[in-house]
């Protein structure tokens, strides 16, 4: 492409310098011309314009679509395919757990049934003997329970004399009887007392803490025995009056330790009106005496 070329106008400043242009001549020309005219190029000079090429735009989009066809197809062959191999894997995972599955299984199998077998095999080697033994067990339980003997050890001073003797199993058990009677008799006994201590420990806490307790006893009480229901009524109408007695002494208590401080009051007020009389009077004596006195010195001194 050929480039335009000017000749250069030899224009010369007003200064004298060559090659120069005062800024004062540009100012000035740039206002006296008002629409110069565009300088023109030579006809010989003029550039060359390419031609025009035209793309045809249409086959480049399809271009771009095939393209992006063909790469969305060939991620979907590289999903399926890993999908595939991912398929495979698990398919092969699966297989090897059945098989271990089952190989465990197996031998399981095989040592419960070689022990099933040997046991079987040593129960019916000794049965013979396990009826003997059962057979010999019993033969003592067909006699009579109470006709048993027992053997029975007595302690001695020395260990080497030791002696033992056989005695029933009814006269144990007689005895047996006879002791567990007595134990009763006293275990009986002491729970007699320890109830009535309970019952006196109730009546006492009614007594002190009044009707309000008996609700409360009631309740901790639960079931009790026949005929001790009426004895607790008893107990708790003694406490109930006892309560009410020393609630009426306690009133009447009250009653005159609030007139004793009423009188006391009284006393104290008519003390302190007495005590300020006599005060008064002392000093109403001693002023009067005192008065007397300066007139008494007053007339000697002016006698």
């Amino acid at each position: 492409m050929s480039t335009n070329t000017w000749p250069r106008p030899n224009v010369r400043p007003a200064t004298g310098r060559p090659g120069s242009v005062s800024a004062k001549s540009l100012f000035l020309r740039s206002r006296k011309s008002v629409a110069p005219a565009p300088a023109r190029t030579p006809i010989d000079r003029q550039p060359i314009v390419p031609p025009q090429v035209t793309k045809p735009r249409k086959s480049c989009h399809s271009d771009r679509r095939d393209l992006n066809r063909i790469q969305k197809n060939q991620e979907n062959e590289r999903q399926q395919d890993s999908r595939a191999e991912l398929a495979d894997k698990f398919s092969e995972s699966l297989e090897q757990y059945r098989e271990t599955l089952h190989s465990q299984a197996g031998s399981g199998l095989n040592a419960i049934e070689n022990n099933l077998t040997r046991d079987l095999e040593e129960l019916a080697v000794n049965v013979e003997a396990h009826f003997q033994k059962l057979g010999e067990i019993g033969e003592p339980l067909q006699k009579p329970f109470v006709a048993e003997a027992l053997t029975k050890a007595e302690p001695d001073t020395d260990a080497s004399a030791a002696r033992t003797h056989e005695v029933l199993l009814q006269d144990s058990v007689s005895e047996f009887r006879k002791l567990n009677e007595e134990k009763g008799n006293i275990l009986r006994r002491l729970w007699e007392e320890w109830e009535d201590a309970q019952f006196e420990i109730m009546s006492l806490a009614v007594e002190l803490f009044g009707k309000d307790s008996i609700s409360v006893v009631q309740l901790q009480i639960g079931n009790i025995g026949p005929g001790q229901q009426e004895r607790l009524d008893d107990m708790l109408k003694v406490a109930e009056h006892a309560y009410d007695e020393s609630h009426r002494d306690h009133a009447d208590f009250r009653q005159d330790l609030r007139s004793f401080e009423e009188s006391m009051g009284q006393i104290s007020n008519k003390a302190k009106k007495t005590a300020k009389e006599i005060h008064d009077s002392h000093v109403q004596k001693k002023e009067d005496e005192m008065r007397q006195l300066t007139n008494l010195i007053r007339k000697i001194t002016e006698d």
